[in-house]
């Protein structure tokens, strides 16, 4: 017989799966637990979940009446779908980074829960301890998700003693010690405050919740559903004892905690609930309520999912709500015409049958019989589909849409499991809420990922997207504690005596600069000042008091943590950007117009640059001054006209300015700039026509100087005067 691809009972895809062999059932270890396993007060229990006959839910209602099969179907076909999909517009900023996303998911409230309770679990301990701090608990989160990159069979060996294991860039982020008491002592839920068993508020997941709702809540939030989304169910890895840990001997990832999810078609997971067992009544047509569940808010979209959910029922009451969906079918389900369709077929035949709601069922056969039940998709429509037999070759066989359009969406969940299961983070852990806990950590940096290769043209593969958050966050924690640092420098008592003048301009410092100048710094060590901005890019030692400013700006740091390499360092000032170009942009849209200043040069490596000023009304102070702000350099791929104007609109539009606002330009008297044709002033006219040019006002005294000079008379009296 030709070896084709089985359809699979419990799957997501028609088109690929395999039947587990006997092994991966372990019937005779199934119930044994490996001694490192933590154990907990739970009751230690293990529920089998499977599709046997025996086990199946019967979903069906007593209220429905049994539906009347046969061979008519009126064509009706779904409404159009046409609501806004994908990520949220409040996400898309130019410039946008990794960054950006995930910290709406990781979020600073999250961060700063975790960091209370962590420290609240310690004193509750009746320990001494360090403090920990929001940004230790970014670096603590960054370094697991490095180390889904970076593998290792033990964690320790990042900061092992010996060379071919010692990791420098995980030992300069935190010491061994410090992450050891992390581990240990990280909290997000306040353990005196946990309901008791009897309480009838009592929560399993109460030592996560807070993470679990907020993680949620994010997901929803910033993506909007798109017209296809699955339904399946994916599991955590944990082998240790706890209450509601499940076996299910058919997934890839056997014992651990069962997950519901719905994912959108991009791999998005939309919505997610993990699941604790049964209550303390008896559960039933629970993949009803689950579907019913994650359909709430939904209207005219398609939804896909296994055989494990679909029933007669569920399929006619979610038309009622106006949701289409199909799925694979159970035979043994009630109100079905399987005794009508037991004619045999043979390979690429089927049949069907529909009710007078139009909810279908399919019978089709490819190596085996495969049922299917859709509440919109007309059971008569044909495609064919690909095959391979033994010997290579590749046919055509005949397949319902229904069963192709499962195929085509059902994929989404396994889509999210495999960009999850690249890089993720994982390992054995000894409480049993960390694999939850780790687990939206990955689901966070998979839904930020998806978003980010959505909204931008730059896309990132899963490595380097993890790469670039690890560096930004890393970045922001320095930055934090380093400005800290800076804003509560050392300064000079009164009475303190600033010693002999030094150098050629032989002046005293005097204690009012520091005042007046609030970038300035003064170090006795050193015995003179430093700006403080430009201490925390350089190696240069200075002091607070008597001790050294290096000291202090990196006093929360490893000696070889100063974050003092080119690329950080770049890194550094680019987020410093960001924050100059958000805070430009703020006074400038509170102008009621503004004018554009620019100018072509060269810098030293005789790269062309582009300096772009902006001029505007300060409405802020009220008193409506005019002011001038310099934006950025713009390195420029060549001088021509349209090159440079390009440049200019580009700047502009990327602070978010309205540029029908635009009411002047000003540059220098090059003929590439200022003339009437084809030049950057009359480019930028060309679509925005109130934007004037007028000749830059320095440029143009200087030129009349120059002008000046050409009079002798004039030349002679400055040249005396100068003299003088």
């Amino acid at each position: 017989m030709d070896d084709y691809l089985d359809i699979p009972s419990e799957g997501s895809s028609l088109d690929n799966s395999s039947t587990d062999s006997e092994d991966d059932y372990e019937s005779d270890t199934r119930y044994q637990i490996d001694s490192d396993d933590y154990e907990s007060d739970t009751p230690y229990q293990i529920e089998i979940d499977d599709n046997s006959e025996q086990d199946a839910y019967d979903q069906s209602a007593t209220n429905h009446n049994n539906p009347i099969w046969s061979k008519k179907y009126s064509s009706q076909p779904a409404l159009e779908f046409d609501k806004i999909s994908g990520p949220i517009s409040s996400l898309k900023t130019d410039p946008l980074y990794p960054s950006d996303i995930y910290k709406k998911f990781i979020n600073d409230s999250l961060i700063n829960t975790i960091t209370f309770n962590t420290n609240l679990y310690a004193q509750q301990k009746n320990i001494k301890y360090q403090p920990t701090n929001p940004t230790e608990i970014r670096k603590f989160l960054c370094l697991h998700i490095l180390f889904g990159i970076k593998t290792m069979a033990n964690y320790k060996d990042y900061w092992s003693s010996k060379p071919e294991f010692h990791d420098n860039f995980v030992s300069s982020i935190m010491k061994v010690k410090r992450f050891i008491w992390l581990m240990a002592h990280i909290h997000i839920n306040d353990n005196i405050l946990e309901p008791s068993r009897n309480d009838e508020n009592y929560d399993k997941l109460y030592k996560i919740r807070p993470f679990i709702d907020n993680i949620r809540s994010s997901c929803l939030k910033y993506f909007l559903p798109s017209e296809y989304q699955a339904i399946d169910e994916g599991m955590i890895r944990f082998k240790g004892r706890i209450g509601f840990r499940q076996y299910m001997p058919k997934k890839p990832t056997k014992r651990g905690f069962k997950v519901w999810m719905r994912c959108d078609n991009s791999g998005y997971m939309n919505d997610f609930n993990i699941y604790v067992g049964k209550n303390k009544e008896v559960e039933s047509n629970l993949g009803y309520n689950v579907v019913t569940k994650f359909c709430e808010g939904l209207q005219n979209h398609k939804i896909f999912f296994d055989n494990y959910f679909t029933s007669y029922t569920l399929m006619a009451d979610l038309k009622k709500k106006g949701i289409y969906a199909s799925g694979t079918l159970n035979k043994n389900r009630r109100y079905l015409p399987i005794k009508n369709m037991e004619t045999k077929l043979k390979r690429g035949e089927f049949d069907w049958r529909s009710d007078k709601n139009n909810i279908s069922i399919i019978k089709w056969r490819d190596n085996r019989d495969v049922f299917i039940m859709s509440n919109y998709i007309d059971p008569r429509s044909v495609d064919t589909v690909k095959r391979k037999n033994k010997k290579g070759e590749v046919f055509d066989v005949k397949c319902p849409i229904m069963i192709k359009m499962y195929n085509k969406y059902m994929g989404s969940i396994d889509h999210f499991d495999h960009l999850k299961s690249l890089y993720e983070i994982s390992r054995k852990w000894r409480k049993w809420w960390l694999p939850i806990f780790f687990w939206l950590i990955d689901a966070a940096i998979i839904n930020s990922f998806i978003i980010y290769n959505i909204l931008t043209d730059n896309k990132l593969s899963s490595k380097e997207f993890r790469r670039q958050i690890i560096a930004s966050e890393l970045a922001y924690s320095y930055l934090g504690e380093n400005m800290l640092a800076v804003e509560n420098i050392w300064i000079p008592d009164k009475c303190y005596k600033f010693p002999l003048p030094l150098g050629k301009r032989n002046l005293t410092f005097q204690a009012s600069w520091l005042n007046k100048y609030k970038w300035l710094a003064y170090s006795a060590d050193e015995k003179g000042a430093f700006c403080k901005v430009c201490v925390i890019f350089s190696p240069r030692y200075a002091g607070n008091g008597l001790q050294k400013l290096k000291t202090l700006l990196f006093e929360s740091s490893s000696k070889n943590a100063t974050y003092l390499s080119p690329t950080i360092q770049n890194e550094i000032i680019s987020i410093c950007n960001q924050f100059i170009l958000k805070e430009v942009s703020s006074k400038v849209k509170a102008s009621p117009f503004f004018s554009v200043l620019a100018d072509e040069t060269s810098d030293i490596g005789n790269i062309e640059q582009l300096s772009i000023a902006i001029r505007f009304i300060d409405m802020e102070s009220g008193n409506y001054k005019m002011k001038e702000l310099f934006v950025q350099f713009i390195e420029l791929p060549d001088t021509k006209s349209e090159t440079i104007a390009n440049q200019i609109i580009k700047s502009l539009q990327n602070l978010d300015l309205n540029l029908n606002l635009l009411r002047g330009q000003g540059y220098d008297g090059a003929p590439s700039m200022s003339g009437h044709v084809k030049t950057v002033q009359s480019r930028i006219r060309e679509l925005y026509s109130t934007a004037l040019y007028v000749h830059c006002s320095s440029h143009c005294l200087n030129l009349m100087i120059t002008e000046a000079c050409e009079i002798r008379d004039i030349r002679n009296s400055l040249r005396k005067k100068i003299l003088i």
